[in-house]
């Protein structure tokens, strides 16, 4: 039932209003003063950061593998911001070096992450393909067989890992890094000062 003006409710209401405007008491305040406490708000929970991710991967995808007697593998991954480096070396018995490099990660296509086992080694490829399938991987070998260096550009990325959960661990981790790498994207954008309008 609404309030009659002269009525004790609402007289009582005027005089707790004019009661705290006259001793400066906020809601805070008098919340304070009757035991009342808020609950501090959580900051947001975004994750590792790129850092810690990347030396995360790096951790887990770098690793020496002797596959026979005379052959060995050696698997190295690095990263620059967000550029990305993927080396498989092998020596049988000289070093052949595979390289694998993209200049950004958020040109990679996190939702698309997929690995399969590789049964000719027994082991987990993550496969990180790039957006809309364009080939911006830059593919060298070096010595190539025939001499020289061999030059090609990829449309993915193929990881080696020892079993399927780590490979599980690393595509969750890459898609964490590409996101990151996204958002530091765009916000390099929204700080770059506008272009002026062309009036033509």
């Amino acid at each position: 039932m609404p309030f009659h003006r002269t009525s004790p409710q609402l007289l009582l209401l005027k005089k707790a209003g004019l009661a705290l405007i006259i001793g400066g008491l906020t809601i805070s305040s008098v919340q304070a003063q009757i035991g009342v406490v808020q609950e501090p708000k959580q900051a947001e929970q975004s994750g590792p950061s790129l850092e810690a991710t990347q030396n995360w991967l790096v951790e887990k995808a770098n690793a020496v593998r002797q596959a026979t007697e005379t052959f060995r593998e050696m698997y190295r991954l690095s990263f620059s911001n967000c550029a990305m480096t993927y080396i498989e070396t092998a020596y049988s018995p000289g070093p052949i070096n595979d390289s694998h490099a993209i200049n950004d990660l958020a040109e990679l296509n996190g939702e698309r992450i997929s690995l399969y086992k590789d049964y000719r080694s027994e082991r987990w490829l993550l496969v990180l393909p790039t957006l809309g399938g364009r080939a911006i991987v830059n593919y060298t070998q070096n010595p190539a067989p025939g001499g020289g260096v061999y030059r090609r550009s990829d449309d993915d990325i193929r990881i080696y890992f020892e079993d399927r959960e780590m490979a599980e661990r690393a595509k969750n981790a890459f898609q964490h890094a590409i996101r990151l790498c996204v958002k530091q994207r765009a916000d390099k954008k929204a700080a770059e000062p506008a272009r002026p309008k062309e009036i033509f």
